[in-house]
């Protein structure tokens, strides 16, 4: 009888161990997620904070292309013009929707 309850300790404190290592996993998950979840909303920020810096890139470029200041065709500056002015279109046909 002896060496059934030494097995039925050993294999009680094992378990014991196994839960508490997985209690610290859990606990260590749960941690990991949220600093996921942190990390992708400072990703999207950041992926907004590139667009806006694009679009304003573009908006100087074009600027400088008008001044005259940049070497550059008016075509091409036309281009750009007439491509926002179908943008500018696009909105108004959705806030008229």
């Amino acid at each position: 009888m002896g060496d059934i309850s030494t097995i039925s300790k050993r294999l009680e404190e094992k378990v014991n161990r196994l839960i508490a290592v997985w209690d610290a996993t859990k606990d260590e998950n749960e941690k990991l997620k949220f600093e996921r979840a942190e990390l992708k909303r400072e990703i999207e920020g950041y992926k907004a904070d590139i667009a806006g810096l694009n679009e304003k890139a573009k908006l100087i470029k074009l600027a400088k292309s008008v001044s005259g200041s940049e070497t550059g065709s008016s075509a091409e500056v036309k281009l750009k013009i007439n491509e926002y002015i179908r943008e500018i279109d696009k909105c108004i046909g959705m806030l008229n929707e």
